[in-house]
């Protein structure tokens, strides 16, 4: 990616402040956007109970930019502070075949 495109992608980002607990997505709901955490914790769980804890600078859902999926797990904030930066319709419009 060049350095134009990678500017264009961030300056498409979207930011969303989450309190404790609140949902970024549930399994099964559509998939149209990926997630980058800036500050805070968000808390992965699959269908098994099996869960991941990412911190800052973790990515997740970029598979959802690849074709029309839907969500496979769900994610949680777990911090008073997250903030996720979010990737709509922009990743497909500009930067994949």
């Amino acid at each position: 990616m060049s350095d134009a495109q990678l500017s264009e992608l961030v300056g498409a980002m979207m930011q969303r402040t989450l309190a404790p607990g609140a949902t970024v997505y549930r399994a099964g709901e559509p998939g149209d956007s990926m997630f980058v955490i800036e500050k805070g914790e968000c808390v992965i769980q699959d269908g098994e109970g099996r869960t991941k804890k990412c911190r800052d600078g973790a990515n997740f859902g970029e598979r959802s930019l690849m074709g029309s999926e839907t969500r496979a797990l769900n994610v949680t904030a777990s911090t008073s502070d997250q903030l996720a930066r979010h990737i709509k319709d922009v990743m497909s419009c500009h930067f994949l075949p």
